[in-house]
């Protein structure tokens, strides 16, 4: 019996990208070993926080990106959440006070954007609603948080509660069996 390789031959860009890759993930461990430690004895605002963060937002998205869940709207979902982490820890670590109106527009770009891929392109992303969905949920938690005092209120903050609502609204009457077997598919309802 012969086995016969299928895989295509490494090239020298496959072996330069492999190496570059690792160079990277070597580079990001040691910053995120050594920022802390600078910034600890240096002293000062914890800017090794942001660091770390940003790091490993790099390094998943980047550097390991998901493999199933790799389409246009999963991938916009995870870079917004990681930059509205990103932004709050820069708010709350470095320059306090603008985060409150900067996250908001960040959330209603996405939500436009994720909508819009979602209905240009439904056939091949009627399967990938759920990050969609997760993301209306995220925006709806925040407005209210921001409704009921905890954050300040800004119109960008009435803007992405408005406009996930009608989302949502719009999504549940023109999506509805799509909709409803994504969630049996996701939460196995019967």
């Amino acid at each position: 019996m012969q086995i016969k390789l299928t895989y295509p031959a490494r090239t020298e860009k496959s072996k330069f990208l492999e190496r570059a890759g690792t160079v990277l993930e070597w580079l990001s461990l040691i910053a995120c070993v050594s920022c802390p430690i600078v910034n600890y004895f240096v002293g000062g605002k914890w800017w090794a926080v942001i660091v770390v963060w940003s790091v490993y937002a790099f390094w998943s998205l980047i550097l390991s990106p998901d493999i199933v869940e790799r389409n246009i709207i999963s991938q916009t979902v995870k870079a917004l959440l990681f930059i509205a982490v990103l932004l709050a820890l820069i708010d709350y670590f470095l320059a306090p006070g603008w985060a409150h109106f900067v996250i908001p527009i960040l959330g209603f770009s996405g939500l436009l954007f994720t909508s819009a891929a979602y209905m240009i392109d439904f056939n091949r992303q009627r399967q990938n609603a759920m990050p969609m969905i997760w993301l209306f949920l995220y925006s709806l938690v925040f407005s209210e948080v921001s409704f009921l005092g905890l954050i300040r209120l800004s119109w960008p903050v009435k803007v992405l509660g408005g406009l996930s609502c009608a989302l949502i609204i719009l999504g549940v009457i023109a999506f509805r069996a799509d909709l409803a077997l994504e969630l049996k598919k996701r939460f196995h309802m019967d």
